[in-house]
């Protein structure tokens, strides 16, 4: 028996049977002369595994933190007929329950690959025309949703969530691909400050940034130099794209918006200016990203990427050394040799 959606009518979660049930719809199908369009209709119903093993020890106590609930009309799969059932999005996952506090019998993964559809929509238009302020949503192994609220206020506030969680599982996709080694590496910015006077300073006001490696840490230094300044990503509040703060308001002349970008903390503001708008935008999506997420690496890459840190610490110090025994083994002949020259010149 399916658990992952009860409005599959009991249906049994094997290939034989969906099989089965899609001959007594399409009225003539064969094992060998499956169409395409049943092919859809079964891998609709073919529920996740995953999913199946979540909702099979989900219980409604687990389910009161969430980020949103509250009653919507569901279409039955098999019988088309809409009924009243109780939605909880919890985190990036859409459960379902025939009343509130009981234990939900269906449920659907939302991440990169979810598609939400509403009336106007070619695909949906004729199931969701049946209903007022509808919509559907569809999960990466083809389970469908038809759904509709109560007003389009509400239809627009569930939509506003389930489509958060689809920008963050993107955003997360992006973070793994390629962002966090990004942010991770670092680049030169031009940081804006004031004196002690309040007047903007006119220093050289270069800075190398990058995030640690365990996400923890906003770094900052001039180029070149070994002291640096820090933020805790956890006591970031807000990456903002734009000339937005105080310290950019205050310059009046040469300043382009479309490069500039903060990070605000709790503690202090970070006004930085990338060299293009596209580096700016790859920085706000990616220290977005490191507040959202953090560290995405298994501890056992972490600690592998401390101990090569610790290497490449090790060889840079072993390596300065070398240079300034070079350094002294100069300053020591040329001092031999300027000695022996002062007592040639007195013989």
């Amino acid at each position: 028996m399916s658990i992952l959606d009860p409005d599959a009518n009991n249906a049994e979660a094997t290939g034989n049977s969906l099989l089965k049930d899609a001959k007594k719809e399409d009225k003539a199908l064969s094992a060998t002369d499956v169409n395409e369009e049943s092919l859809r209709r079964m891998q609709s119903r073919a529920p996740s595994d995953d999913m199946e093993a979540i909702l099979a020890k989900t219980n409604a106590k687990d389910l009161q933190d969430n980020d949103k609930a509250g009653f919507l009309q569901k279409r039955s799969m098999y019988k088309h007929a809409w009924k009243s059932r109780y939605l909880v999005l919890k985190g990036n996952r859409l459960f379902s329950s025939k009343k509130i506090n009981e234990k939900p019998t269906g449920a659907m993964l939302i991440d990169v690959n979810t598609m939400i559809s509403q009336p106007q929509d070619g695909e949906a238009e004729k199931t969701l025309s049946e209903r007022s302020h509808s919509f559907q949503i569809k999960d990466s192994s083809g389970l469908v949703w038809p759904l509709a609220a109560e007003s389009d206020k509400d239809r627009d506030e569930w939509l506003s969530a389930i489509q958060t969680v689809i920008d963050d599982a993107r955003l997360l996709a992006l973070y793994k691909g390629t962002l966090m080694l990004t942010v991770q590496t670092g680049a030169t910015f031009i940081k804006f400050n004031f004196d002690k006077l309040g007047a903007l300073s006119k220093k050289n006001n270069q800075r190398f940034v990058n995030v640690s490696t365990d996400c923890k840490q906003l770094m900052w230094h001039k180029p070149g130099a070994g002291d640096y300044n820090d933020m805790n990503i956890a006591d970031i509040t807000k990456v903002v794209a734009g000339a937005e703060t105080e310290a950019f308001q205050n310059v009046k002349k040469g300043l382009e918006p479309e490069k500039c970008f903060s990070v605000i903390s709790t503690q202090r503001t970070l006004d930085l200016v990338a060299s293009s708008k596209a580096e700016r935008d790859t920085w706000v999506k990616g220290l977005t990203a490191v507040v959202k997420f953090g560290s995405v690496l298994t501890d056992d890459v972490l600690e592998e990427l401390e101990d090569n840190k610790a290497k490449q610490v090790a060889q840079a110090h072993a390596k300065l050394a070398v240079e300034n025994r070079k350094k002294d083994r100069s300053k020591l002949k040329n001092l031999i040799d300027k000695t022996n020259n002062t007592d040639e010149r007195r013989a």
